[in-house]
């Protein structure tokens, strides 16, 4: 088990969100253009916060963390874009139990942060908090 996996199991995760345009989502890492003509698109990120391992020889490392998802929409077009895609991330992520390698990791409830405006693009952060099993 590693935060590799972790990582890898979120990220595998938000790009299977139904009806996503695989242009359309940034990747830590990856080379990103933004939609022109100016759409709605996502961004992934992996945020460790804490691991231990159990007591006992035998006790499997595990770990905790948060997978972010921000979603930007063009500015101009009222909150209804922005509010449509957050309710798509939230649904897609919600109490869900990933597996990679071996690896379970059940999501916790979808926290929708505060709508604001960065880089002329209103946006929102989504972080949902995970936890191998």
């Amino acid at each position: 088990m590693s935060w590799n996996l972790c990582r890898a199991a979120g990220e595998i995760h938000a790009k299977a969100l139904p009806g996503l345009d695989q242009t359309k989502l940034s990747l830590p890492g990856v080379k990103f253009d933004k939609p022109n003509p100016p759409s709605t698109w996502f961004k992934y990120s992996f945020i460790p916060t804490d691991s231990w391992k159990p007591l006992g020889d035998s006790a499997k490392r595990r770990y905790k963390g948060i997978f972010q998802v921000t979603v930007f929409a063009p500015p101009g077009k009222g909150q209804a874009a922005l509010t449509m895609a957050v309710d798509a991330v939230v649904a897609h992520f919600d109490r869900k139990r990933l597996t990679l390698g071996g690896v379970s990791i059940d999501t916790k409830d979808p926290v929708p942060g505060p709508f604001g405006t960065e880089t002329d693009w209103e946006s929102t952060p989504i972080s949902i908090p995970f936890e191998t099993v």
